[in-house]
């Protein structure tokens, strides 16, 4: 999920203008649990994954994220040519 501006949790005060948070006891992943959990009952059974709610903020935007872990890496100019103007 990708938004725009403003974070709607409060965060402690700090300088950075790019940063990556967790957010503790989080409604959405408590919905999407729920969501799951009313497609698929049993799905505990199989998946004894552990997900977490992730925070990546950028200067303008900030994209939200469900997974169990998460990694970003900043891409060479030449990566971010070749997708931002692929076909």
């Amino acid at each position: 999920m990708v938004k725009t501006e403003f974070l709607p949790y409060s965060i402690a005060e700090h300088s950075f203008h790019s940063f990556l948070l967790e957010v503790i006891d989080s409604a959405w992943l408590a919905t999407a649990t729920q969501q799951r959990s009313y497609t698929y009952p049993a799905w505990k059974n199989w998946d004894g994954k552990v997900y977490h709610h992730y925070i990546v903020q950028g200067h303008d935007s900030y994209v939200e994220v469900l997974a169990v872990s998460f990694t970003t890496s900043i891409a060479s100019p030449e990566e971010g040519q070749r997708y931002a103007f692929s076909k």
